[in-house]
């Protein structure tokens, strides 16, 4: 057998008799499955295609309406679903029609359109003058200290380098096409 001439060539690994034989039945399954897959892969690839008989359709027709449905599907609508319903609208609709009128009376207050308005304004203003304040901010620290650029672009790439070798160690190992499975 192939897969056991690699395993006794194998001396990157100390296995004991126990753990070689697991590991041998586990290959020897793994081939079965593997013939299995490749014998129906190659039967569906052999099969003819069969057109279906003309009374098919009418026949899984058939069986689909003698199916029994569960219990929520053969539900009926009652009166309690009904009323239950009722009862629903009737706390609903106030809140929602107080929500509505609120919402008109204040889109139809010039006051309360302006304030809003104002609220809008000062916030995008409030963000503008903190941008410029952290550039003016970066400006002068550049200025200042004329290695800080110099550093930065050496950081940012270590930086990555490091998380990405963090990354590949932290994945799953990967087997290499020609490498065998010793597990």
């Amino acid at each position: 057998m192939e897969n056991e001439h690699h395993l006794q060539r194998d001396d990157r690994h100390d296995l004991s008799e126990e753990e070689l034989a697991a590991l041998k039945a586990r290959m020897e399954e793994t081939a079965g499955q593997s013939d299995r897959v490749t014998r129906v892969e190659r039967l569906l690839r052999e099969t003819p295609m069969v057109a279906p008989s003309a009374a098919f359709a009418s026949r899984v027709m058939a069986a689909i309406a003698a199916m029994e449905l569960p219990e929520v599907a053969r539900r009926r609508l009652t009166l309690g679903f009904a009323v239950g319903l009722a009862v629903a609208a009737l706390f609903v609709l106030p809140v929602l029609s107080a929500l509505v009128i609120l919402l008109a009376s204040v889109l139809t207050s010039p006051g309360a359109i302006n304030a809003g308005f104002q609220i809008v304004a000062n916030g995008i203003g409030y963000g503008l003058s903190l941008a410029a304040d952290a550039g003016d901010r970066l400006s002068e620290a550049v200025s200042g200290t004329p290695m800080l650029p110099a550093l930065l672009s050496t950081v940012i790439p270590v930086t990555m380098l490091w998380v990405w070798a963090v990354w590949y160690l932290m994945r799953e190992p990967r087997l290499l096409p020609d490498q065998q499975d010793v597990l």
